[in-house]
């Protein structure tokens, strides 16, 4: 395991590339990340030092980062689905405002029913091109990690979302690339 906080001390400003291009994330920041309640001292605590990799550093900043551009934010969800039913989901989002809009879709699992409300809410239509998800901390309350990749017109962004729920973690994977979209619309039209 490397030595994390040794690295930020020394490193006033830790710098991340993404597809969008190139982050700056100030130090303040990263030690925010990396505070006594954090994730990753959580999956530290739970599962030992051993555990931690350059990825799980990765995904608990990015969901920093992502946290400083936030136009649209989950409230709280709901889905219902199941073998013989159509799978619905309802929504409820707070724009940077914190004017709340709930919406409600279906779709051809829970997931797809959450993409749908979501977009309905937040009223950006995109492509879902790329869906992961997998575990970043072990144990019977893992962190779980969804990843999507978008098409919007002729733009492409990832979004990456983390919680012990994997439903919630693909929506808030979903609303991180939809902000990107809308800030990325936003200095596009700034410039």
């Amino acid at each position: 395991m490397k030595d994390y906080k040794l690295v930020i001390k020394i490193v006033p400003v830790v710098v991340f590339v993404f597809l969008l291009g190139l982050y700056l994330l100030p130090q303040t920041e990263v030690e925010a990340s990396i505070q006594p309640d954090s994730a990753l001292n959580a999956s530290l605590l739970t599962n030992g030092p051993a555990s931690v990799y350059d990825e799980d550093i990765e995904a608990i900043l990015d969901e920093q980062i992502g946290q400083a551009r936030v136009l649209w934010e989950l409230d709280c969800f709901q889905v219902t689905s199941g073998s013989g039913v159509i799978a619905m989901a309802t929504v409820v989002l707070k724009d940077s405002t914190g004017q709340e809009r709930m919406e409600a879709a279906t779709g051809d699992g829970p997931i797809d029913a959450v993409y749908s409300a979501i977009q309905k809410a937040t009223g950006v239509t995109v492509t879902l091109e790329d869906y992961t998800t997998r575990g970043i901390t072990g144990g019977k309350d893992a962190q779980g990690e969804a990843s999507v990749k978008i098409r919007h017109g002729d733009r492409c962004v990832r979004g990456r979302g983390l919680s012990t729920d994997v439903i919630e973690a693909a929506a808030k994977a979903y609303l991180a690339a939809i902000n990107r979209i809308k800030v990325l619309d936003q200095r596009q039209s700034n410039v």
